[in-house]
């Protein structure tokens, strides 16, 4: 691999990106697989990689407890043709301190909006009971994003 050559005779990964047709963030990205598995291409860096950023550390903080993939859903979900299939999101409003909770039903597209001072996960859940309380044994699905806010969502 030219790469490799290259990272062998001292060359920096913006000079062989503009030698090779291979970006820059790859060439950073290969790097760090091969030292992820014990390879030693990360010496021939001039700066040893210092101020780049880690590739290929997942994001682990903040993430959601029993959370379920949106492939895992039912198929009926897709037809949209039962009521009671919803779609919860958040509109942050200005600075970032107020939201809105809004819910939507897939079949009908009937839309529930009320307002939160915060963003915080209790306040959500506690907005989104009382949105729902009325229409509760209706309710079929909720389908939400991976967003922090909704990490009380067994609660719902």
């Amino acid at each position: 691999m030219r790469v490799i050559s290259y990272l062998d005779i001292q060359w920096s990964p913006e000079q062989i990106a503009s030698h090779v047709s291979v970006s820059l963030h790859s060439i950073y990205r290969f790097i760090q697989q091969d030292k992820s598995k014990g390879g030693t291409l990360f010496h021939n860096l001039r700066f040893r990689n210092q101020r780049k950023r880690k590739y290929g550390s997942p994001e682990t903080r903040g993430q959601l407890s029993n959370r379920k993939s949106i492939h895992d859903r039912p198929v009926e979900i897709e037809h949209r043709s039962r009521f009671g299939d919803l779609e919860i999101d958040t509109i942050v409003g200005k600075k970032h301190q107020q939201s809105l909770v809004s819910i939507v039903d897939r079949k009908t597209g009937y839309l529930w909006l009320k307002k939160c001072s915060s963003r915080k996960a209790e306040e959500i859940c506690q907005t989104t009971i009382s949105l729902l309380e009325p229409i509760k044994d209706q309710l079929k699905t909720i389908t939400a994003d991976n967003g922090k806010e909704f990490s009380l969502h067994e609660y719902v």
